[in-house]
């Protein structure tokens, strides 16, 4: 797991101890897994969620503004979850585990701070969740953040102790904090936008348009989709990675017409440039392009462009070769 990628040094002594600290207060005893709350620090907006109500898994999941609000969104709204889910993840996550439940890394790192704990979900493992990445411990910069969130994570778990209560809001809508000279103030309330359509995020011209839509047109469906390969290989930095691949499949005969390893994780942005460019280099405008539906949200503003039809399908023959993949990972 990576140390400093930063340069500089965590500060996982105070995290650890801090992180300690609420452990003790049992804030899953306030909070439930639902009740979302909004941190704004200096450079980034969170969403954390309190794990433990459930008397399962224990600790913070603290969610980006800019990449991770997208799974929680998927989440508190009950949306279907792709097999893709947990590798897209970005995340920074305390979790109160038992000793033997932790890795040897994280033991050492506990260790490498002079501390130790005791008793039942009392140790400690640190992670960040990166999309397309394997989890590893947080850098210096996150370490600083999830020191911040944390102190914020006690100071309200108190004033649930004095008896303030988490707001009855509508979904998307959450109680926003901030911490200035050690005193926590509420902000207000912040609504965020339902994630219903993803906006058009790459660079289009004109000329492009007007060459794909003077294509010739064909009666062929196409299956289209990318997904993370379970595998594990290192990218040109050496760090180990889940490699994203880009399928495409004749819908009617199940003939794999295409796919490529993409070394890239799954953003959105990501996904309609690879989208836009099969359109261009496709030899023909398929009649119908059928994706899942969650690639159906971020490629919809793409296909609207040239006035290509997505369709919402269970892609069997893309199913049954990510199958094949399992049984020949080598192929």
């Amino acid at each position: 797991m990576d140390e400093a990628i930063n340069g500089s040094s965590p500060d996982y002594e105070t995290l650890l101890n801090v992180a300690a600290e609420l452990n003790k207060m049992k804030p899953w005893n306030y909070f439930d897994n639902g009740d979302i709350i909004a941190i704004q620090l200096d450079e980034m907006k969170y969403f954390v969620s309190v794990m433990g109500a459930g008397g399962q898994e224990y600790g913070l999941m603290m969610y980006d503004e800019e990449f991770g609000y997208a799974s929680l969104e998927k989440i508190i709204n009950n949306k279907p979850l792709s097999d893709d889910f947990s590798f897209d993840l970005s995340a920074l996550t305390i979790n109160y585990v038992n000793r033997d439940e932790l890795e040897k890394e994280d033991y050492q790192l506990i260790k490498d701070q002079g501390l130790s704990f005791r008793g039942k979900k009392n140790w400690i493992a640190l992670r960040k969740y990166t999309p397309g990445f394997l989890p590893h411990h947080p850098d210096d910069l996150d370490t600083e953040d999830m020191i911040e969130i944390v102190k914020i994570l006690i100071g309200l778990t108190k004033m649930r102790m004095d008896g303030w209560e988490y707001p009855n809001v509508p979904l998307n809508v959450f109680p926003a904090f901030e911490m200035e000279n050690e005193e926590i103030h509420l902000l207000g309330h912040l609504q965020m936008d339902r994630i219903e359509k993803a906006p058009l995020e790459i660079e289009v011209n004109e000329l492009d348009i007007a060459k794909i839509k003077k294509k010739q047109k064909s009666a062929l469906e196409i299956e289209f989709a990318y997904f993370y390969l379970q595998s594990v290989t290192l990218n040109e930095d050496g760090q180990p990675i889940y490699p994203l691949i880009q399928v495409v499949a004749d819908h009617s005969t199940g003939q794999i017409l295409g796919n490529e390893i993409i070394p890239f994780p799954k953003h959105s942005f990501v996904q309609q440039q690879l989208f836009w460019q099969m359109l261009k280099n496709f030899p023909v405008c398929p009649n119908k392009i059928l994706v899942d539906k969650e690639t159906h949200r971020i490629l919809e503003s793409v296909a609207d462009l040239i006035g290509i039809e997505l369709v919402i399908s269970t892609l069997p023959n893309i199913k049954d070769f990510k199958e094949m993949l399992k049984m020949h990972p080598q192929f």
